[in-house]
C-alpha cells in the first residue's frame, strides 16, 4: 500500500469522526442547551442538530413532567 492510500484512508477516518461528533439528535421530550467554549450560546429544539465539533458542547435537558 502506498503512502497516498494511507493518507487518504486517514483523512476519511478523521472526516467520519468529525461528522459524528458534529451531529446531535435531540428527542421530542428533550431540549438541547449549547455551550461554546463554556459560555451559554442558546437552546436547540427537537430534531437533528449540528454543532461545531470540539468547540461546542450540547447538554440535553429532559423536559418531561415527573409525577
Amino acid at each position: 500500500m502506498n503512502v497516498a492510500a494511507v493518507v487518504a484512508i486517514a483523512v476519511v477516518i478523521v472526516l467520519i469522526i468529525l461528522f459524528f461528533s458534529a451531529v446531535k439528535v435531540v428527542q421530542q421530550y428533550e431540549l438541547g442547551v449549547v455551550f461554546r467554549l463554556g459560555r451559554l450560546v442558546g437552546t436547540k429544539k427537537p430534531g437533528i442538530r449540528l454543532i461545531v465539533p470540539f468547540i461546542d458542547y450540547m447538554k440535553k435537558i429532559d423536559t418531561r413532567v415527573v409525577t
